[in-house]
């Protein structure tokens, strides 16, 4: 049997080669999730991740090109407003657990600006994981346009989600302490720079990809600043009290 043209996954069973995967898409034989093979890849993948153009989408998601500042900026949107929503829990949770001290411990730690960064990354792991785990993306990363998906298209789940946060949190971020963090960051950006993909996707298979550019990301990225904003303004008024 040739090699030539695409192979596609039906029932668990390779059907193919077709030169345009257009037709069993269109007769609902695959979908967007389909894995797909054709001679040169090293693995077999779903439709989205290697023919874009044809999947019937991730419309509007199929830029899987590295974007090192998108996926800074969603972080940083995470840190903030998912940091600001689990410090706010943690609160309530100290207050009905021990009323008498719980604000007390808020305050010491606030009030070291090392350890509330580190305690605030710490503490936005769980959230992020969840959402990412369920719908592939955080707050940040939908309104940037990031979503992290498993090889075969499909959302990764909470536990891999979770390690992958924390792998974020240690070679990614240094742990948000202060010179390392700057020093991972800017690892972690030459080598989404250089290879495409960093270490915690890598080792996983995960598949980064973004939303394409049109009013959509603009309108996304116009809302997450603003959002943001807002938080942060919220915050400063708190403390300043």
């Amino acid at each position: 049997m040739s090699e030539e043209g695409w192979f596609y996954l039906e029932h668990g069973e390779a059907q193919g080669p077709v030169d345009d995967l257009g037709q069993p898409l269109r007769e609902n034989g695959i979908s967007n999730h389909t894995l797909v093979w054709r001679l040169g890849q090293d693995r077999w993948r779903p439709l989205q991740a290697v023919s874009p153009h044809q999947s019937r989408s991730a419309v509007g998601w199929t830029d899987a090109r590295p974007h090192p500042w998108r996926r800074y900026f969603a972080r940083t949107f995470d840190l903030v407003v998912n940091g600001a929503l689990s410090w706010a829990l943690l609160g309530i949770i100290l207050y009905i657990v021990a009323p008498a001290a719980g604000p007390d411990l808020l305050t010491s730690a606030g009030d070291n600006t090392t350890i509330a960064g580190i305690l605030n990354a710490a503490l936005v792991l769980p959230l992020n994981a969840v959402f990412i785990g369920c719908t592939g993306g955080t707050l940040g990363k939908w309104l940037i346009g990031v979503r992290v998906l498993a090889a075969d298209g499909d959302v990764i789940g909470f536990v891999p989600a979770f390690r992958r946060e924390c792998a974020v949190w240690l070679r990614g971020l240094g742990l948000c302490i202060p010179v390392i963090a700057i020093l991972t960051c800017v690892n972690a950006y030459k080598n989404l720079k250089r290879n495409g993909s960093v270490s915690w996707d890598q080792n996983r298979a995960f598949e980064v990809v973004h939303r394409d550019a049109g009013t959509q990301q603009v309108v996304g990225c116009i809302t997450a600043l603003l959002i943001a904003v807002v938080t942060l303004a919220g915050l400063t008024s708190l403390t300043a009290k």
